[in-house]
């Protein structure tokens, strides 16, 4: 852990907040609502400052997690909510005015974990998308308005460079209206 962003070789943007950054909160611009219809989903980067980033790893620190193996269930870690940096996350200015945008008012906390991994550690596969259908994490635009059924936020607490691994997602897998081929996971190594 620590609050310096790491090099940038690849040409990745570090976490760590160096000046402003636009479309960085507050409600979608209109460039990532239109990113988000295309693609499914919108990365905002640089919205945590080097003293947030600092206090988040302090406090997972602070949690004593186990070292990942290579299962997914023991990467994943649960009861940190009652932190006060972890409560901010939720409804952190660069994230809930989105989220209201995409789900409505209404919106509530499905679930929530950490994950924590290792060097060389699978994670969790591709999984969701638009099919089979399921109400719960649909997707459409009536009126102007985009209508989610479920949306996930994460929040990326170190440096990701192309190719390191990390998150994953299919571009436009969220209105699909057909399921990922498994000759197409095979190749692209899902």
């Amino acid at each position: 852990h620590g609050a310096r962003p790491l090099p940038s070789p690849l040409g990745h943007y570090p976490l760590v907040r160096s000046g402003p950054t636009v479309g960085a909160v507050g409600s979608f611009t209109e460039q990532e609502r239109y990113s988000f219809d295309l693609q499914g989903f919108v990365v905002r980067r640089g919205v945590l400052s080097a003293d947030e980033l600092a206090e988040i790893h302090h406090t997972i620190d602070r949690l004593d997690l186990p070292t990942p193996g290579t299962e997914i269930a023991s990467q994943r870690f649960s009861r940190f909510l009652h932190h006060e940096v972890f409560q901010t996350l939720m409804d952190h200015e660069a994230v809930l005015r989105p989220v209201v945008d995409l789900c409505g008012p209404t919106v509530r906390l499905d679930h929530c974990y950490g994950i924590v991994m290792s060097p060389g550690t699978s994670g969790l596969g591709l999984h969701g998308g638009a099919t089979p259908h399921d109400p719960a994490q649909s997707y459409s635009v009536r009126d102007g308005q985009m209508l989610n059924g479920l949306v996930a936020v994460q929040w990326a607490l170190v440096d990701h460079p192309k190719g390191s691994g990390g998150f994953c997602c299919v571009p436009g897998s969220h209105k699909a209206n057909y399921s990922l081929p498994r000759a197409a996971r095979s190749v692209a190594g899902f």
